[in-house]
């Protein structure tokens, strides 16, 4: 936590953390309901144009290729951005990250609510891939260093809460007729939890300054060189990595596509709509995301411990099809079942691919791999939304759903069919393969 003074070392901000540490010091609970306050704020950013997709596809006259562009555009920046936090010279300094995070999501609120042009909302939906990229790696690592293995699947949750708060805010607030406020409250709400966070984070590094300051430095005759010591971590195994990626790359598609064109085609299905009816696909698909990953830390889902992405895979092949049907045959209920079924891909599928690929990593490692697993996961699902919307731009919306969703299902059969044969048909938390050297000291990695 002192990733502030080690990145900006200079004795003002020694003194505003020693004068902040002196009076307050925060809790490890605060710290972390902090970060995941901060991580959910950062990914209900994109989240917030859900509600005004219809209306944008009216005022600008896009196309449905248009209008998945103006969807997906944030994940355009994403996806290098991602790759790029997962260098070695972005593994220090989390709170430093997070906070940047937060400032360009405040930046990105301020540029889609004074938007008056289709290319001003790519520019604003643009920040937010990149605020959304720059904290999930960030808000990994803290989050796995202040609560070590029970913070694993953190990024995962605070993505469906995240999308969940910034969707359900934003049909709110359309609903009552003031849908572009919602950037204002959005950027209220960051700029808070910013000053917050930035004051916990110097907390922290000052009393870390006040602690080293009473330590007297003891005489040596030379330098002392410090190499942690070596131990051994098991290697996940390469083909249940591939399966890791396929799966979380699958499950995190499911939102991407149902957000992005099921609003416009539900109005198309029933015509002039209100804003919560037609966005009540996306948010029943999202609550329902969110009740999965609930319930399966319960002992009425117990059963599911262990099968996750079999689960996953298997609900969010099942539920496509019904979306298929449903767009194909008009029909709402199957509509909004597929919703409801799909609704386990991301909430299973998508946070056991990420467990899996993290279990027993050290912080640092626990952010970089993070951000490759999101980076592969958001790029799959950028490109299913574009190439869906493309196929819409020429045979319209019902098409593009469907051969977006058909497409979906023929993976997850490929996905499961190949589940069910290597893993017998589970992905069994005690295998494991000889281990490798690495410098750590968490427990090793099991399979989730």
């Amino acid at each position: 936590m002192t990733d502030v003074l080690t990145t900006v070392r200079s004795r003002p901000v020694e003194k505003v953390a020693t004068w902040t540490a002196a009076r307050w010091t925060p809790t490890v609970r605060f710290m972390g309901g902090l970060v995941v306050a901060s991580f959910c704020l950062v990914i209900a950013g994109p989240n917030l144009p859900t509600a005004l997709l219809p209306a944008y596809r009216e005022t600008y006259r896009l196309t449905p290729f248009g209008l998945s562009l103006v969807f997906s555009a944030y994940l355009l920046l994403l996806v290098p951005t991602l790759i790029l936090c997962t260098r070695p010279a972005f593994r220090a300094g989390a709170g430093v990250l997070l906070s940047v995070g937060l400032a360009t999501a405040l930046g990105a609120d301020l540029l889609m609510a004074t938007s008056r042009s289709s290319q001003m909302l790519l520019v604003g939906r643009g920040l937010s891939g990149v605020s959304v990229a720059v904290s999930t790696g960030a808000a990994a690592a803290m989050m796995v260093r202040l609560v070590g293995e029970r913070g694993r699947g953190s990024v995962a949750t605070g993505n469906i809460v995240g999308a969940l708060v910034g969707t359900v805010g934003a049909v709110l607030l359309a609903q009552l007729g003031i849908g572009e406020s919602i950037y204002l409250v959005h950027a209220v709400a960051t700029a808070i939890v910013l000053g917050a966070l930035l004051a916990a984070l110097a907390a922290r590094a000052g009393r870390a300054i006040l602690h080293t300051r009473t330590i007297s430095p003891e005489v040596s005759d030379g330098p002392e060189l410090k190499v942690p010591a070596l131990t051994d971590v098991p290697q996940t195994i390469r083909r249940h990595v591939v399966l890791g990626t396929a799966v979380g790359a699958l499950g995190w598609a499911i939102p991407g596509l149902v957000t992005g064109l099921v609003p416009a085609l539900l109005r198309q299905f029933t015509g002039p709509t209100a804003v919560v009816v037609a966005t009540s696909p996306a948010i029943l698909l999202l609550a329902s995301a969110w009740c999965l990953q609930v319930l399966a830390k319960r002992p009425i889902l117990r059963a599911v411990r262990g099968y996750e992405l079999t689960a996953g895979t298997a609900m969010g092949t099942i539920g496509l099809a019904l979306l298929a049907v449903g767009a194909l045959t008009a029909s709402l209920t199957l509509v909004y079942l597929g919703c409801i079924v799909a609704a386990g891909g991301p909430a299973l599928g998508y946070r056991g691919g990420m467990v899996l690929l993290t279990r027993g990593l050290d912080p640092a490692h626990q952010g970089a791999v993070t951000s490759r697993y999101a980076a592969g996961s958001y790029a799959f699902a950028a490109v299913i939304v574009l190439g869906s919307g493309a196929v819409g731009a020429v045979g319209g919306l019902v098409t593009a759903m469907v051969a977006g969703a058909g497409i979906l299902v023929l993976i997850g059969i490929v996905l499961l069919v190949t589940i069910l044969v290597t893993e017998s048909p589970r992905l069994r938390r005690t295998r494991s393969v000889p281990p490798i050297r690495r410098r750590s000291t968490v427990s090793p990695r099991r399979l989730p």
